[in-house]
């Protein structure tokens, strides 16, 4: 039995797949995704599909890619609220003109997000995938369930693994972060600080 950690697949599905391979992969092992599954790549679906099958012996760890793209998801919820759209969850169409809209408000500084699908990964999901708001909640409600660590002991050696910082044993971390719910507390906000959104406002 043999434990991976894979790290930033971003959209490159055929790869990671390559990369399973490529290590024989099997039930016995134990595979740790370390964060950002989509994005850039163009096979963000195809993970995001593989994510929905996830298979047990495998652990999702959230990155801050699957924050923004949560966050993107909550942004589109809040305005068809707001806006009494009444989107129509099970459409492409409705999901691409409540895309749209969001897009118009940003434009017009009627909404108060940094930024939106940044990579346009969610437009070329609408566009190429034909999907719809339900998927995207669907994907949403499984990110917004991934823990940002883990903790593993191997041979007698503990590891924290986690999408946005590294150290190389836990000592380190007690002299340069305090202690190691600091340090974890802190690789959590940079998660999320990096997809953040002013969204009380709207």
């Amino acid at each position: 039995m043999s434990t991976y950690v894979m790290s930033d697949i971003h959209g490159c599905y055929n790869v990671f797949l390559s990369m399973l391979e490529r290590i024989s992969f099997s039930a016995m092992d134990y595979l740790i995704l370390a964060g950002d599954y989509i994005d850039r790549g163009k096979q963000s679906y195809e993970m995001l599909k593989w994510i929905e099958q996830c298979p047990s012996n495998a652990l999702l760890l959230r990155g801050n890619h699957e924050e923004e793209f949560a966050a993107y998801v909550d942004l589109m919820l809040l305005l068809d609220s707001r806006e009494k759209l009444e989107t129509e969850f099970a459409s492409n169409a409705d999901t691409a003109a409540l895309y749209d809209s969001v897009k118009y408000f940003i434009r017009r500084g009627a909404l108060s997000a940094s930024y939106f699908d940044a990579y346009g990964t969610i437009c070329a999901l609408l566009e190429q995938n034909h999907i719809t708001l339900h998927d995207l909640c669907r994907w949403s409600a499984i990110i917004r369930q991934m823990p940002y660590y883990h903790k593993l002991r191997i041979e007698n050696r503990t590891y924290i693994i986690v999408h946005a910082a590294y150290s190389e044993n836990l000592e380190n971390i007690g002299v340069r972060f305090g202690s190691l719910e600091q340090f974890i507390s802190m690789q959590e906000r940079k998660v999320t600080s990096r997809a953040a959104y002013s969204m009380e406002r709207l």
